[in-house]
């Protein structure tokens, strides 16, 4: 998983092809090139929106279990809960509203 610090200083692609073997096959400048070489550029391959997450921010994206449920610390977790909360807050105001 790429170190967040890194990538907020250094400059970063994050790539979505059909497969990770498709990175061999970009056409890049070689200027581009040159900075991937010399760890300038980091260019990171991703087959899902998921793993691009984990890797900017490196916290994991997350899985919802059976009941569709995200861990706590995860990505997806935060948002499910901060969701909750805003669905929470609309019914609470819409009961208000409706008295």
């Amino acid at each position: 998983m790429g170190d967040p610090q890194a990538l907020l200083s250094k400059k970063a692609a994050l790539y979505s092809g059909p497969t990770k073997a498709s990175v061999k096959n970009l056409m890049l400048k070689h200027e581009v090139v040159q900075a991937v070489a010399s760890g300038a550029f980091h260019i990171y391959p991703v087959i899902s929106i998921a793993r691009g997450i984990e890797i900017l921010i490196g916290v994991p994206a997350g899985t919802a279990n059976e009941k569709g449920e995200y861990a706590p610390g995860a990505v997806f977790g935060k948002v499910q809960k901060t969701l909750m909360r805003y669905l929470k807050q609309y019914l609470r105001l819409k009961a208000l509203a409706s008295k």
